[in-house]
């Protein structure tokens, strides 16, 4: 796997109108290589392509076709969470003041060593603060 994504990524390759440079180049990575994510991450993805449908900013023929497109890419979640990394998160979410979600990707960033691209600044300070690596679209 070339890289962690987390949602607000995959959702930006949903909603043209949420792409940037990050990702972008992040999609033409996995689209060759591949990703990872949490255990959580299809739920966070229906989340947010659900409120975008109930916000109009999405119709649904369009998430379908992108849930077709997401469902060809070579993606692995990470293992159902246990009790001690469920500590682990925990303790990464305090120490940065992240919501659970986030702190599993950045959790699983630091496990696995893999760049993270996220387009949550939170996250973004949060993973350079601990050593983490980011996804840059110069990578």
């Amino acid at each position: 796997m070339a890289l962690i994504v987390d949602s607000s990524v995959v959702l930006a390759w949903a909603l043209d109108t949420q792409a940037n440079p990050l990702t972008r180049m992040s999609l033409v990575k996995v689209i060759t290589e591949g990703f990872m994510a949490p255990h959580h991450f299809p739920i966070e993805v229906a989340n947010g392509l659900l409120r975008a449908e109930r916000q109009h900013r999405a119709s649904r023929n369009e998430n379908d076709l992108f849930l077709l497109e997401l469902k060809k890419m070579d993606f692995q979640l990470d293992e159902p969470i246990d009790a001690d990394r469920l500590d682990t998160i925990v303790t990464l979410g305090r120490q940065y003041m992240l919501s659970g979600y986030d702190a599993a990707y950045l959790e699983l960033a630091l496990r696995t060593r893999l760049p993270l691209a996220t387009r949550d600044n939170a996250l973004s300070e949060a993973t350079k603060k601990a050593g983490g690596v980011l996804f840059s679209p110069s990578l």
